[in-house]
């Protein structure tokens, strides 16, 4: 795969893209929504998970949130409690109350954290002095498309018979991305 970096207005040549997602697990032992669930009411009606992402998970159902108060049925104390707020579901054309399937606790899931990325490359070597330490733009671009960001101009590899330097560029930014190289304008 062909891999070009560019570094502000310098024109671009050959390099690589490093990304790094942190992974950060989450546990809890409460209980979570069964999404192979479904359910046909007393009158007929169907009910069902939502498996479309984003959407609301239960479309036939009207959600209502009613506010209890504090009755001491917990078993530490509480001090100064305010209550809790229940959820309960029902069947939005007849009313029948429906209680979701649920998957017991306990459960784990990993969500992507923090992303580390860095390029490298080489640029002419009259022109990376005055590059290091300062911020820059960088752009790169692969058959995966357009990357780009702001990175600070770090380690530097110089040889003293080559007219290259090898500069690793350490984002600062977010990481940009685009599905295709787009034309210049």
């Amino acid at each position: 795969m062909s891999t070009t970096v560019y570094i502000n207005d310098v024109p671009g040549l050959d390099g690589g893209l490093t990304v790094q997602v942190e992974g950060t697990t989450i546990r809890t032992n409460l209980p979570k929504p069964n999404t192979h669930w479904t359910y046909t009411d007393a009158a007929g009606h169907f009910h069902a998970y939502n498996q479309r992402q984003g959407d609301d998970p239960y479309p036939t159902l009207d959600a209502r949130t009613e506010h209890r108060d504090c009755d001491g049925a917990h078993t530490y104390p509480i001090a100064d409690c305010d209550g809790y707020d229940v959820t309960r579901h029902f069947c939005r054309i007849c009313g029948e109350e429906i209680e979701p399937g649920m998957v017991p606790g306990p459960h784990s899931k990993t969500v992507p954290g923090r992303t580390r990325w860095w390029a490298e490359t080489r640029i002419p070597a009259d022109q990376v002095l005055e590059m290091v330490g300062q911020q820059v733009s960088v752009r790169v671009e692969s058959d995966d498309g357009l990357s780009f960001g702001v990175a600070v101009v770090g380690d530097l590899t110089i040889a003293s018979d080559d007219p290259y330097t090898t500069v690793q560029l350490e984002g600062i930014s977010p990481l940009g991305m685009w599905p295709s190289v787009p034309a210049r304008t």
